[in-house]
């Protein structure tokens, strides 16, 4: 009986979210042609259709988190493909069911989803789904402790046999390893960690990774730091560099 909102372009592997799950489930899809550049449209869709799920990426999900009485009629709404942050979920949160998922196209859309309880959480992307594995490595390839800061790596059903005429980044990005299901794992590229209760977090790029006088700095935790000041509702970090010194 749901109604789903369709506002990815096909080009994009929300719209596998969107489409395939409702037609198997006999739901309705509900088409908005001007996606996430026509808010206004989506707001009067999701009104007139009384849509009841909608999945989209963070940046639209903020903009219908200004208006969140035109909302009343979703009962899920699933974020995915970004880093979702709590200023983008303030007025949805005591309304709606929010879900965080991540997945890369590799690994065939969605590899692991959290339910987002409260904003604390909102970066968290929770457990692998039943058919995925989901793994943070260093740069040798072997898994990590809980609580270190590494890159998230995936294995299992849905992964990519790898790239067509890219052998170079085919290499470099889908790895054999002994531990992982299938024996082998794709390397994302995003940055993340295992909390205390096996709980994934998403902290961003690695290419975001800065290193001064030899030591690590991840953007991600700059940003998470500023974020605790509560007259911040948003932060980013712009790096310039003197000389040939810093990086």
């Amino acid at each position: 009986e749901d109604k789903v909102l369709q506002q990815s372009s096909l080009a994009f592997d929300v719209s596998v979210e969107e489409i395939f799950p409702t037609l198997i489930s006999g739901a309705c899809l509900c088409i908005h042609p001007g996606g996430g550049r026509d808010i206004q449209g989506m707001f009067k869709l999701i009104t007139d259709q009384e849509i009841s799920i909608v999945s989209t990426t963070p940046l639209v999900i903020n903009e219908l988190n200004q208006d969140p009485a035109q909302l009343a009629t979703v009962r899920v709404l699933i974020s995915g493909g970004e880093e979702l942050k709590p200023s983008h979920i303030t007025n949805l949160i005591d309304q709606t069911r929010i879900v965080n998922t991540y997945g890369p196209t590799e690994a065939t859309v969605c590899a692991s989803y959290h339910e987002v309880d409260t904003l604390d959480n909102a970066a968290l992307i929770g457990k692998p789904t039943t058919n995925h594995e989901v793994w943070i490595i260093g740069d040798d390839n072997t898994p990590l402790l809980r609580g270190m800061i590494g890159e998230i790596a995936i294995a299992g059903s849905g992964l990519a046999q790898g790239y067509v005429n890219r052998e170079a980044e085919e290499e470099k990005a889908f790895v054999k390893v002994p531990f992982a299901k299938g024996g082998r794992i794709y390397r994302t590229g995003d940055l993340g960690c295992l909390t205390e209760d096996n709980q994934l977090k998403f902290l961003g790029r690695k290419d975001q990774q800065l290193k001064f006088r030899g030591y690590r700095i991840e953007r991600a935790e700059i940003v998470a730091a500023l974020l605790q000041i509560k007259e911040v509702q948003d932060a980013h970090i712009s790096i310039k560099v003197l000389g040939q010194t810093a990086h």
